[in-house]
């Protein structure tokens, strides 16, 4: 499936919160501050994601993170949930194997219809060993170790369980190209 038809299947679940109760999940999201201060925003790609490893049961996320904003059917074996405007947590036969971070892993114009989510939506999560939203490429280089890297709007590394992608943006500065700040992620789980 191309990202362009990934991004029309969630504007599309995005709209119709009656169809999308699937197996149980009466999409009614509200934020829970007692829930979520409880929660590490350390993202810890071969440990715990938000208190959850990869291969969580979508009960254990819930019962983790709480009711979704979304459902998404991707495939007959994948199914995401969105928290937030900012997060997706991708089910691969019924399991926990990736996470989507960034500001548009929904289309702009309904993220700006919808009720956000405190926790997910403030982007001040960190991913080990350090790499924060809004870092340069030269910084997350220098943190991960690879000087050669290239700075370009993709950067992708393994670690011991999972793939990570960082994604990046453009920016300049009094006029002049200035690099490029990270601005969302994808980790996905190697899985058993």
């Amino acid at each position: 499936m191309t990202y362009r038809a990934f991004i029309s299947v969630v504007i599309f679940c995005a709209t119709a919160n009656a169809a999308l109760a699937t197996e149980g999940i009466n999409l009614q999201p509200r934020y829970d501050p007692a829930r979520y201060s409880k929660l590490d925003r350390t993202i810890d790609p071969d440990g715990l994601i938000y208190g959850l490893k990869f291969g969580a049961t979508e009960k254990q996320v819930l019962d983790t993170l709480g009711v979704p904003n979304g459902v998404i059917a991707i495939s007959d074996t994948r199914k995401a949930l969105l928290y937030g405007k900012s997060h997706l947590l991708v089910f691969r036969g019924g399991r926990f194997r990736e996470l989507r971070i960034g500001e548009h892993v929904i289309n702009w114009e309904m993220a700006r219809q919808m009720d956000g989510n405190p926790f997910f939506d403030r982007g001040d999560w960190v991913v080990k060993p350090g790499i924060k939203n809004g870092m340069s490429f030269e910084e997350i280089q220098t943190l991960l170790g690879r000087p050669g890297a290239v700075p370009d709007h993709k950067f992708s590394y393994d670690t011991k369980e999972t793939s990570v992608s960082l994604s990046f943006a453009s920016y300049s500065q009094s006029g002049r190209e200035g690099g490029y700040r990270l601005h969302g992620l994808s980790i996905m789980s190697f899985g058993q």
